[in-house]
């Protein structure tokens, strides 16, 4: 069970742990949810080797026919501009897992030299070279979360060199001697349980997988060193640690915030270190064949990419409603990382959706998630779902001149060609009347939706209770389905489930890479506003808005 809360107690006898410190077998240990053999086979030396790669790159979420998750392996023109970017985001991608899986990789070697333990029998490793920045996860919504305080986080812990480590509902341990430091409220951050989970371990790896195969004992974890946040803020704003015990501890404590912040110094720093990861396992490759040199030199020039990179960690000023990391690979990169699906809820997640798909014409297939629900109360205004039938049938005309004709494309339907006679819609939303609206137009379209989505009617994390897990893999679902369009998807970008939605689609995640935002949209009809956006469109509806109300409570 993946979802089962796990602490390692007394093992100095177990087999596996010959190698390691009496202290880290003794325990107890705050260990990860129980393991796969697949995140044993994730601890390798060079993840650029393409018998490494594939499994790698397929624990993501992204779909199995993108770019990113299919590299061609004979393809090396180091004069394709889009095949070094391709392979800056990939690499960068790569150099993330390999700094959180590094230290790990003699432990490995040395249980398989040894031929002391199957893979599947533990997976818990000491990782005595590593130095940790342990955090949570705090409550807000899935976008939210993952796009601000856990990205952030994790890119603190590369910028550090250090492994970043989540920690939620932590329980202290009474057999350690620094118990009573845990009940200091500065510390209790650890002890709170995120309300996006509900499984035993109320943690991120419910759902997703552990950041490291790294963990650390109780007695270390309540002997780290908490970062009050004003010195967490320089550490975000000037990328300096600004005390030496900051440096010395081995476990240093940083408590999130949910922030967009608009520009970090500490990006440099973030750049430089995974410019040196890259560079070190490139350095590794064979060079051998005319082959091999031609790799290493479309990697070489993705790695200088990744210092050159002068787009922003932190919101872009050149729209107003606050698109935060929108052009920036690093964060793309973290957050592709920090979502991968524990090996559960990637199999759930994927037979769903093969389900959902399983009668789909091929051919075009255009791209709606919509946020309705308490998304409409105060921070967006909402299209009628009308509306949204409209705008895809633009999207649908202004795509005919590139495509053949819908009645002329042919499709598989249980094993038989078939001519598509309608344009196919991945339809994904919270809102269950949004879902009962299509009903009105499926004589016009083809509608793919998840027939098993929870439809919670709400963002709000905190109203999850115990379906929290359902809901999240409800989330996982309709990423994936938006992922499988192969056309335009057009978003919510007040939304930051669809901002994380498009910076996957950005980085070539999906089979579509031209999402679109409705507050860009070329039609004036479809572009809405933001609680917070400032320009004088949005500034002219409030006024009018504001003026209706008043006249109707006259």
């Amino acid at each position: 069970n993946t979802t089962t809360v796990k602490i390692a107690h007394n093992k100095s006898n177990h087999s596996c742990f010959i190698d390691n410190s009496e202290e880290w077998k003794r325990g107890p240990r705050w260990s990860n949810a129980n393991a796969s053999v697949d995140d044993y086979r994730s601890i390798v030396e060079n993840p650029l080797l393409f018998d490494s790669m594939p499994g790698l790159l397929s624990s993501s979420i992204c779909n199995d026919k993108s770019k990113f998750r299919n590299p061609r392996p004979s393809y090396w023109d180091v004069t394709d501009e889009d095949l070094i970017d391709e392979w800056e985001f990939r690499l960068l991608y790569l150099a993330i897992h390999h700094h959180h899986h590094a230290p790990a990789l003699e432990e490995k070697k040395a249980r398989l030299d040894e031929k002391l333990c199957s893979p599947s029998l533990d997976l818990d490793y000491e990782c005595p070279s590593a130095r940790f920045l342990v955090t949570h996860i705090p409550n807000a919504g899935f976008g939210a979360v993952f796009r601000t305080a856990a990205l952030m986080s994790l890119l603190i812990g590369v910028a550090t060199n250090r492994v970043t480590v989540f920690v939620n509902n932590y329980v202290p341990s009474n057999n350690t001697s620094n118990t009573s430091q845990m009940d200091k409220p500065s510390y209790a951050f650890l002890q709170k349980p995120p309300t996006l989970f509900s499984c035993p371990r109320r943690d991120m790896q419910c759902v997703f997988m552990p950041t490291s195969p790294c963990i650390l004992t109780q007695e270390a974890l309540q002997s780290g060193v908490l970062m009050p946040e004003v010195d967490a803020r320089d550490l975000r704003r000037q990328g300096v640690l600004n005390k030496q015990e900051y440096h010395d501890t081995r476990v240093l404590m940083i408590e999130p915030r949910i922030v967009n912040p608009k520009q970090w110094s500490i990006q440099i720093k973030i750049q430089e270190q995974l410019y040196k990861t890259s560079q070190k396992l490139i350095s590794k490759l064979p060079t051998e064949s005319d082959t091999d040199l031609q790799k290493v030199a479309v990697l070489k020039a993705a790695a200088e990419r990744i210092l050159q990179d002068n787009a922003t960690i932190g919101y872009d000023d050149s729209n107003d409603f606050v698109y935060s990391n929108r052009y920036t690979k690093i964060a793309h990169a973290a957050l592709l990382y920090l979502m991968r699906p524990n090996p559960r809820y990637q199999q759930l997640s994927d037979k769903i959706v093969n389900e959902v798909f399983a009668s789909t014409t091929e051919g075009p297939t255009f791209g709606l998630p919509i946020r309705g629900s308490d998304k409409c109360h105060r921070e967006s205004e909402c299209l009628e779902f009308d509306a949204y039938i409209n705008l895809t049938r633009e999207e649908i005309s202004s795509s005919a001149g590139n495509e053949t004709s819908n009645k002329n494309i042919t499709a598989i339907h249980n094993g038989t060609k078939q001519k598509a006679s309608k344009p196919t819609i991945i339809l994904t939303t919270e809102d269950k009347a949004i879902s009962r609206a299509r009903r009105e137009y499926e004589h016009e379209f083809n509608f793919v939706i998840n027939g098993h989505d929870i439809f919670q009617g709400t963002g709000k994390a905190s109203l999850y209770g115990e379906r929290a897990d359902d809901i999240m893999l409800s989330s996982l679902v309709a990423l994936k389905m938006q992922l499988s369009a192969n056309h335009r998807v057009v978003g919510n970008c007040c939304s930051n489930f669809h901002l994380l939605l498009f910076d996957l689609l950005n980085e070539q995640c999906g089979l579509s890479s031209k999402p679109l935002c409705l507050q860009e949209h070329p039609n004036p009809n479809y572009r809405i506003c933001c609680g917070w956006s400032k320009n004088d469109e949005c500034e002219r509806k409030r006024e009018a808005k504001a003026e209706k109300e008043k006249l109707e409570k006259e």
